[in-house]
Formats: C-alpha cells, structure tokens, sequence
C-alpha cells in the first residue's frame, strides 16, 4: 500500500514551490512579483541556515536516527533536499531574468556594467568609486593575509589572479552598512546592484595584477543552534547567555555557496577548497546573489511612480463591534469581540494597552512576547504602564529564532522600566500569544483578556492574516492567571477550566475531539473535521486523522505550508482533502473546528510535534456563536479559492484549484466583508449576521460534497 507520509523537508520545498509559482504569476503586479521571488530566495536562506545546517551537523557527527515518517536517515533527507533545490534553481533563474526584462520595459532599468559601454559605463563607474569602493575591504590571501572570516549572508566579489607559480585569491569585501543597490540619476529609475559594480571593476581594485576570473559569491552558514537551558546554572545571567550563543552562530560552518561562475571555474573550486565543501552545496546563480537587496527597490517605486506595479494599498477597517476611540475595556464586558488581521487594525489590541497604561482601575498586566516590530508600541505601553505604578509581567522568549538579538534588547529595556520579565520555563519555548489587563471595581477584580494566533508586531499584522478574540470571560482570565503562575514557578501541573494548554493538555484535547468524530461516524452519524493551519507534521496526529479517515469521517485541511500527509491515499486518506493558500497575505491562523460536537477553537499552535511536546501553547474555545460562524465562513471560503488555493495531488504535489463556481479571491473577499461593514447598522448587523452565514455555510458544503472542485 502507497505510504501516507512525506517527508518534512520535501514538503517544505514543495510549499517554497508554491510561492515561486506566484512570482511567476501574471495576474500578480509586476513588483509584487519581484517580492515573491525574493521571499522564495529568503526563505531558501533560512533553510539552509536551519534545515540544511542540522542534518548536516546530524551526518557529521554519525547521528542514524531515520525520520519517523518516512525512514530517511539524515543523509539521504540531506541529499534529496539538495537535489530538489538544484532541480528549482532554472525556474528560479527564468524568472529573476524575465522580472527585471519586464521591469526594465516599464521605466525601472536595471543597469549592468557588462552591457554598458562609453559615457554610460564611465557615469556608473564614477558612482561606484564614490559611493561603494570608500567601504570595502580588499585582501590578497597569502602567508601574511590569511583567508579572512566571510559573514553569514554577505555577498563578496572573488577574483583570479595570475601569478609566477601559483594562481591567488583576491577578495573584495562590503560590510554591512554598504548600500547592496545604488539609484542612478537617470530620467527613468535606474539601478545597479552593488555585486555586480564590484566584480565589473575588481581590476581597478587590483591594479598591479593580472586579473584572470572575476565572480560574485555567497556563503550561508549554520544557524542551527539552540541554548541547552539544563546546561547553564542557577546563577547564570540568561540574557548574556543568549547573547554569546548569538556570537558562536555567526561563526559556524558553511553549508552553501552561491556562485556567478560555473562550479568547475578555477576561481569557484578555489573557493569551495578555502570552505570545504561539497559540490552538492554549490549553487550558481546569476546576480543578485542576495535576492532581499530588491526590497529598497521596490520601496524607491512606490515614491517614484510606480505604484500602479504595486498591490493596491487597502484601507483597514477598526474592529466592527468596537468603536474608536470608546474604551476597549468597557466595551468587552458584555460581550466577546473577533479580530481578523490585517483586514482590521491591530490598533485596537494598541488602544486596550494604551487604556490599561493609564486606567487608574488598572493594576495588573501580563503579556508574552514572541516577535515584536522595531519600533514597538506594545513594548512602548507596556513600559508605560511600569511606570504608572502598574504590576506588569512580561514573557520575552528569548529563543525566538532569529529574533533573539532583538528581544534581548526588548527585556531589557522592559526590565530597566520596571516591569517584571521572565525567560519562559526549562526546556520550553513559549510560543503562545495572551495579553490580559486586571482592573479593581466595587464588585472585585475584572479582566479582558485577548488571546491570538499571531504576535503582538505591529508590522506583520499589516502583511499576516491572524485572528484574536478580545472577552471578558472569567473562566478564560483565570487559566491565563494560572498560564503565568505556571511559568513563574517553573512547575506545569495546573488544572486548566477553558483552555488548553501544551506540553500536556492541547494533543489530548485535539485526539479527544477526533475520537468523538470517529465515535458518531461509527454509529451512524455524520463527522467533519476542518483545521486551517501552518503546518502538519506530527506523527501521531497524522495518524489520528488517517484513523478518523478510514472511519469515514470527512476531513478538510488548510495548511499553508509544510505538510508530510499524503491525500488522497486508496484506503487511508480518501476522505481527507488538503489545500494550501499563497497569497498577499501569508496565512498564519490556526483555527480547529469538529462538526460532532460543533467545537471551534482559535490557537497558537501548530501540528508539529515540537509546537505539541516542547512549547507552551493555548488552545482557546470560542464560545460567541456569532465569532464561530464568521471563523467558519473564512475556512470554508478558502477551501473554495479559485485564485491563490492550490489542492494537493495524490503524488503530494499541488495544482490550482479550478471550480465552475467558487471564491475568486478568498483574501480579498475577506477584507471586503470587513471593509463593507456599515457601522450606523451595527445592531442590525449583529442581528443578520447569523442567519447570513449560515446560508453561505450550508451552501458551499454542498459544492464540496457534491465534489464540484476539479484539479
């Protein structure tokens, strides 16, 4: 029988697939295009850095654990990840090529020295010496100028040179703070990348040798390491440890390197001989190397003219069932509130800390902290507050992955303004995302609280979509108390009313639930599963819904990204159907729903055995019908996007989904139903608002039923 399992790293590269595809997408703006391709290029960083980098560390130090879903030892997942990259790279190089052709035909001409000649390549050179050569560093390697350190990320220009015996290595290094692309002033927006200027003219750099290959050049590193909580004392300062493990990553071993040249160029082998690698781990490119030095690009656009090239902007609505201005706090005691990012502003999550900062009534505040913005308002209030006399705890999870220079910064500065800061608990990340104010009545002490999907960072808001509830339910305040209790005492043994709670308490419920599906199924009954999240790759819940698919139980999944079930499988998963969207916005709630018992739940938490076993987690029940039917409607209009859904294959590859009928845009019909909203109807809306959905509801289960959508 056919396996059900993919392997994690391949469908990985399958969802970065994905998003490929939308670069390469016409019906996409042209800059936009530009943006995904450099978003597939970022993310390919990253998995070198941590996906790459730990199965290496794994062969190299004889690790032979297999993958527990498809029995790959981590050679193997090390070599097949590979290839599939090397298979990506020629799309990947198309299209690069044909965005910046077409660009060029709209007025944002890319210039390349290589095709320049006369006083236009004398104009660009004069640039470069004045804006790029005061900043770099030039070096011969010989006995007396060792191989220097090249930075994780970093492009360099490599060169030849031809010597008496031996050929050497010239390098020509940029720091940081160098622009990695230069605006020229020409009547249209022209532009040259930095590397390319650099390689162009390294024989000005080098004037007394003989220059015989120039190239462009990449390392990315290791990034795979993680602070061993149970190895630092009692007595350590947890953030200066954070901080020399930060120090160690940016020196490990490289495990790709980015090449203009062929593999088999003399410069390029030189090169893969200094850094000791395979030829597996080399990858020629054509410039940029780095693909994230297109973003100030199409910043520049924006201001120049070029918007029309862009998505365009959309006007956020403020939460319907809030009114601006009006106090949050005031407004969430009689009933539960629904946030649906980015399609409404985050700035009534601002407007609750705002209030509680200098509500006198207020006297508490407790907070997680995963990934905040650069310039936080969260962490601006909550400092506030501080110094408003308030009791305000703060979890800053300093193990954030590659986060964590900045939260470092963040817990101190919270932690000199007088909030009370904790680093989470031994061996757990804490992932979820709560905020809760406390405030003094005559009747006693009352909460709000708001739980969410997402981080509390102003800036992925406007580009993640995430939803967050806002209540005033006592049951909910109290396991948020006892979540934080938990966590300063450093002991998980607290019995949670409402929600759940990982490492112990959210697997449990979501195989419950399960159960109770394949339990009414069994005994003649209907059953139906949706679960809309980022990633599917535990085991035993893999598991679980293969189980509750034999059963008979139909079961519908939106996973963004990673996704190691295979469906449909003859006699496994044939009742489970698997969509992904890429779009806009990255999709990032995860939200659980079981017909049987008609139980939804918003969460932080995905299907990963590490968000299940190693994270502090909630799992949150909403209990306003109301909220529940609008979460429903969003899964199921994007089970039905004709746009940017993609529906995966028995292979485990994905394609389009086509249907006679359907949701064209799932995104923007969502931001049009929060952008519709008439707020002089308000009570009428909240009146409507069930019948209405629930006709939209009973409606597209019937297409899906009916299996109307065709691949």
């Amino acid at each position: 029988m056919e396996s059900p399992y993919i392997n994690r790293e391949v469908s990985w590269l399958e969802f970065n697939r994905r998003v490929l595809e939308e670069a390469q997408d016409t019906r996409n703006p042209l800059l936009e295009r530009l943006r995904f391709l450099s978003i597939y290029s970022s993310n390919l960083d990253e998995f070198f850095m941590v996906r790459i980098g730990g199965l290496m560390d794994e062969v190299l130090t004889g690790v032979s654990v297999k993958d527990a879903l498809t029995g790959l030892t981590p050679a193997q997942q090390l070599a097949i990840a590979l290839g599939i990259v090397h298979s990506m790279a020629d799309d990947y190089q198309k299209t690069q090529k044909q965005l910046f052709a077409s660009l060029s035909e709209t007025g944002i001409v890319r210039l390349n020295p290589s095709r320049m000649q006369g006083r236009h390549l004398t104009a660009l050179k004069k640039k470069y010496l004045e804006t790029i050569v005061p900043l770099i560093t030039a070096v011969v390697v010989d006995l007396k100028h060792p191989f220097p350190f090249l930075p994780n990320g970093a492009s360099f220009a490599a060169v030849r040179i031809k010597g008496k015996n031996n050929d050497k290595l010239g390098l020509i290094l940029f720091p940081d703070a160098a622009p990695k692309i230069i605006f020229t002033p020409e009547e249209n927006l022209s532009f040259f990348f930095t590397e390319d200027a650099a390689a162009w003219f390294s024989s000005d750099i080098f004037p007394k040798y003989e220059v015989a290959e120039q190239g462009i050049y990449r390392v990315t590193r290791n990034a795979d390491i993680v602070l061993d909580d149970t190895a630092l004392s009692d007595n350590t300062d947890y953030r200066q440890a954070m901080a020399r493990i930060l120090e160690k990553r940016k020196r490990l071993e490289p495990v790709r390197l980015q090449s203009s040249l062929p593999a088999n160029s003399k410069l390029t082998r030189m090169l893969i001989k200094r850094l000791e690698l395979k030829d597996n781990q080399i990858f020629c490119e054509a410039s940029p190397l780095n693909l994230r030095s297109a973003s100030p690009l199409i910043d520049t656009a924006r201001s120049s003219g070029f918007a029309h090239l862009l998505y365009k902007d959309l006007s956020h609505t403020y939460v319907p069932s809030l009114r601006r201005g009006d106090s949050v706090i005031s407004l969430t005691r009689s009933r539960d509130h629904l946030m649906i990012h980015p399609y409404m502003d985050f700035d009534a999550v601002l407007a609750l800390l705002r209030e509680a900062a200098f509500d006198q009534s207020v006297v508490a505040i407790r907070q997680t902290l995963y990934r905040v913005s650069c310039q936080s308002e969260v962490v601006r209030y909550l400092t506030t507050a501080a110094q408003n006399g308030k009791d305000v705890t703060v979890v800053v999870e300093l193990k954030a992955r590659f986060d964590e220079e900045s939260n470092i910064g963040w817990a101190a500065a919270l932690e000199e303004s007088g909030c009370r800061v904790i680093y989470g608990t031994d061996g757990l990340k804490v992932h979820a995302k709560l905020l809760l104010v406390t405030r003094t009545t005559p009747k006693g002490l009352r909460h709000t609280a708001h739980i969410s999907t997402g981080n509390y960072n102003e800036t992925t808001t406007r580009i993640y979509s995430d939803v967050g509830l806002l209540t005033s339910n006592i049951d909910i305040a109290n396991d948020i108390i006892l979540f934080f209790r938990e966590i300063g005492a450093g002991a998980l043994a607290g019995s949670y009313k409402t929600l759940s709670v990982s490492p112990n308490g959210i697997r449990q419920m979501l195989c419950r639930l399960i159960d109770d599906e394949i339990f009414a199924v069994r005994n003649g009954g209907s059953g139906h599963i949706m679960m809309k999240i980022n990633a599917l790759s535990d085991k035993e819940m893999i598991d679980k819904l293969i189980e509750a698919s034999q059963a008979g139980v139909k079961i519908d999944l939106n996973v963004r990204g990673i996704c190691c079930l295979k469906a449909p499988v003859e006699g496994l998963t044939d009742n489970v159907r698997i969509v992904s969207i890429v779009g806009r916005f990255l999709e990032h709630a995860r939200i659980y729903w079981f017909s049987h018992s008609d139980s939804l739940f918003i969460s932080s938490a995905d299907l990963m055995t590490r968000n299940l076993n190693s994270r502090m987690e909630v799992l949150c029940p909403i209990m306003d019908r109301r909220i529940a039917l609008q979460l429903k409607q969003m899964m199921v209009m994007q089970l039905c996007d004709c746009a940017k859904g993609r529906i995966m294959q028995p292979d485990g590859g994905y394609s389009r989904l086509k249907a006679d009928s359907g949701i064209s845009d799932s995104q923007m019909v969502q931001y049009a139903l929060c952008a519709d909203f008439d707020k002089n109807q308000h009570n009428r809306w909240l009146h409507n608002t069930g019948k209405s959905l629930r006709k939209t509801l009973g409606r597209v289960f019937i297409r899906i039923g009916r299996h109307m959508y065709r691949d």
